[in-house]
């Protein structure tokens, strides 16, 4: 075990601990409310406007408009998601969601970590800055690469990065100064 695994390590053991702590409902809810709060916070916070523009400022109507319809709704989920966490431990499967939320957060930290991993990998095949020894040895670092390599695709298929010719481009130092 290399120190690129212990940096791996630590996130996944947080991810575990805090996935367990909070419970599969919670985790999937958290993620749940910032992406509908941000949803309706685009589609909604033109109704809202109408109602704070005569109150504030004109230049700051569309902020707080966003941020009065995300704080809603990623209240009003969380409220929902606490209560069906109820009912889950009433039906005495506290044990059963603890142990899922730990796999869950486990999961999501593995995605961030992969699609993390696969960009510092792009640099070091360039500038050679992590020993290709300590690649080759480590447990974690080449099933991360695998692992992004089978979600980046899906994500640098995607029409919204096809433009720029994937998502490895957006973070290429030369494409923020090149005006690409």
């Amino acid at each position: 075990m290399h120190y690129i695994d212990i940096i791996i390590l630590i996130p996944l053991l947080w991810a575990g601990y805090r996935g367990f702590s909070k419970g599969v409902i919670i985790e999937v809810v958290s993620i749940l409310a910032f992406v509908l709060g941000i949803w309706g916070a685009i589609y909604f916070s033109d109704y809202i406007g109408e109602y704070v523009k005569d109150n504030i400022n004109r230049k700051y109507e569309p902020v707080i408009s966003f941020s009065i319809i995300f704080i809603i709704i990623v209240i009003g989920v969380f409220i929902i998601g606490k209560l069906l966490e109820k009912v889950v431990n009433l039906a005495q499967l506290k044990l059963a969601n603890k142990v899922a939320g730990a796999f869950f957060g486990v999961a999501k930290i593995l995605l961030i970590l992969s699609f993390l991993v696969i960009i510092i990998h792009q640099y070091d095949t360039k500038y050679h800055f992590i020993p290709k020894e300590i690649q080759d040895e480590s447990l974690l670092y080449n099933p991360l690469i695998d692992l992004s390599k089978t979600v980046v695709p899906a994500v640098k298929d995607s029409d919204t990065f096809k433009e720029k010719g994937g998502i490895l481009d957006l973070f290429n130092p030369s494409n923020f100064f090149s005006g690409k």
